[in-house]
């Protein structure tokens, strides 16, 4: 599947991801928020809302795409969100990770981090864009995997717990409104 999915979405990820993509690369300031790892002069308070943007700019570029997913995801999605909700009738929040799990976790996720190779840049990331990317996923991820709801994750993502939060109810939305079966032309 993720071979399938990586076949049909190329046009997709370069259309909604490379303009945010090529603004963290432009950037060039830091997104630093571990404590451990700020370089001399940093400051995490300007970091985390420099993060912040980069992530919002992101989900608001996900988010007005949810159009230009390839039918053939969003069917595949529709699908896995139908067994996983029969198969475990109970569980309020696998509709929504199990069809996160694929579009963010194998899909957007990995085009975040390895953008040159998904086509969103030409130019390979430094080691502060890296770091960056790697971040803003680690983000997206956590939203999309619904952390919010189960506390902490790592100690330095605490300042991040608040924004994730404020932005869980636009996710699941995202995930219902991209689950939705669409007729294959």
């Amino acid at each position: 599947m993720d071979q399938y999915m990586k076949q049909i979405s190329g046009e997709y990820l370069r259309t909604a991801l490379s303009a945010v993509t090529k603004a963290v690369f432009s950037s060039k300031q830091s997104c630093e928020v571990d404590l451990s790892r700020l370089e001399e002069g940093e400051d995490v308070k300007r970091n985390t809302k420099r993060l912040l943007g980069f992530v919002r700019s992101y989900l608001d570029a996900i988010y007005a795409s949810i159009d230009s997913i390839p039918s053939e995801l969003r069917t595949l999605f529709n699908t896995i969100q139908d067994q996983v909700m029969h198969k475990f009738p109970n569980d309020r929040k696998i509709r929504y990770t199990a069809v996160s799990g694929f579009i963010f976790l194998r899909l957007i996720c990995p085009a975040i981090m390895s953008p040159a190779v998904h086509g969103l840049v030409s130019d390979t990331a430094d080691v502060r864009t890296t770091r960056n990317l790697t971040l803003i996923a680690k983000i997206l991820q956590n939203l999309a995997n619904i952390v919010g709801e189960n506390g902490k994750e790592q100690a330095f993502m605490g300042e991040i717990n608040t924004f994730v939060a404020e932005n869980l109810d636009d996710m699941r939305q995202f995930i219902r409104n991209v689950a939705v079966r669409t007729f294959i032309s």
